[in-house]
């Protein structure tokens, strides 16, 4: 990373050191050919200055060090191809952090890699920042997607596809971040992109996010619409993933507007088509909200099946904020079983478990402990 970054900048080692000294903390040309060698970790003082010299974030840095723990030794030699396979077999075993750290490596691959043109590599890059932010955001993983994201949306300059779905992602994240009005500013300006220039896919995109801000503000009509329009251009498109999703979030809006059979249909529909394609976050996100209708509706056996099946499929080291969901839900149904005798167990567990899911205020079930259990008022 600090090669390509020097490389990038066209400067040489020398230039560096002298950079470094420059702000104080000097790093000597030797160490700078040590660190890019992956022979030496410069110090915290050492990293600041070079981070400012070659214009890079100490956090990515940070970031990258954690993630890389997570990469398997035999995964080393293989090919760009080979690592976005193997991504995506992580990805549909739910092993979150595993598939980000071969992301991570993907992307050091890239910054170094000449053999690939300059303007396709770019792309490479953007995409494969995107697909990061992707799988941190919907596991709950907020800050670190946050991060991919905003890299991805520099990377995507020129590209106004790629930077359609950086929109979507961003809005993602600041929806469960609680930031209704930022997300909907980033989901009219990815549906404004989508409409002049942009495939089904990004049109399917760019609605979908529309569509999860007027939910957010408990316009379900009008969301359930937009989730049908949304559908309507992932059909065109023949991705199936995206119907999966629409699928799940129309059932949702139904659910809310007092048609639980014709939720139930949606979401049935949705999880077929999940189990089908092999598509985790979709089928966790219909366990849930089947749940969840369960609940409302006294269907407690139900009710704690969806919530078992969400805990067989991940664990909180990936999923925090799905496995939070699970567990209230399970203190949900206790409780109702059994209005006098408190649900101690599962509540210990939710607070081992709220302090990795205490930022996706998007979560019903973590504003639901909130206001319960800890007496904090969401605004």
């Amino acid at each position: 990373m600090f090669r390509a970054a020097r490389e990038r900048l066209g400067l040489s080692q020398n230039r560096v050191a002298e950079l470094t000294a420059e702000r104080g903390f000097p790093v000597s040309r030797s160490a700078v050919s040590e660190i890019e060698r992956d022979r030496n970790m410069p110090g915290i003082e050492s990293l600041v200055a070079l981070c400012e010299a070659l214009q890079l974030e100490p956090r990515e840095i940070l970031e990258r060090v954690i993630a890389r723990r997570g990469i398997a030794p035999d995964v080393a030699g293989c090919s760009h191809d080979d690592l976005r396979r193997r991504v995506q077999v992580l990805y549909k075993n739910g092993q979150t952090r595993a598939a980000d750290s071969v992301y991570v490596l993907l992307a050091e691959r890239l910054e170094v890699d000449t053999s690939i043109e300059p303007t396709e590599r770019l792309r490479l890059r953007a995409h494969v920042q995107l697909m990061r932010s992707w799988i941190l955001a919907n596991s709950g993983h907020l800050s670190p997607a946050e991060a991919a994201a905003k890299r991805a949306l520099h990377l995507a300059a020129g590209s106004e596809d790629l930077q359609v779905v950086a929109l979507t992602v961003f809005a993602g994240i600041h929806l469960n971040e609680g930031l209704l009005s930022l997300a909907q500013s980033e989901s009219d300006w990815a549906v404004r992109l989508a409409r002049a220039n942009g495939t089904p896919r990004e049109l399917s995109m760019a609605l979908n996010i529309q569509a999860c801000c007027l939910f957010d503000g408990a316009r379900f009509e009008e969301a359930a619409e937009m989730y049908r329009r949304a559908l309507e251009f992932a059909v065109q498109s023949g991705n199936e993933r995206p119907q999966a999703i629409n699928e799940a979030a129309v059932g949702a809006c139904l659910a809310r507007l007092g048609h639980p059979s014709a939720a139930r249909r949606r979401y049935r529909r949705a999880l077929e088509l999940a189990r089908k394609i092999g598509e985790p976050y979709c089928e966790l996100y219909v366990q849930i909200e089947t749940g969840r209708l369960a609940v409302r509706m006294d269907e407690l056996d139900d009710a704690d099946r969806c919530a078992a099946a969400v805990l067989r499929m991940v664990t909180a080291a990936d999923h925090p904020v799905a496995v939070f969901n699970a567990t209230w839900l399970r203190h949900q149904v206790t409780r109702r079983r059994n209005t006098r005798k408190p649900d101690r167990h599962t509540l210990a567990q939710l607070k081992r478990l709220y302090p990795r899911a205490s930022n996706s205020l998007r979560s019903e079930a973590v504003r639901e402990f909130r206001s319960e259990i800890l007496g904090i008022a969401d605004a």
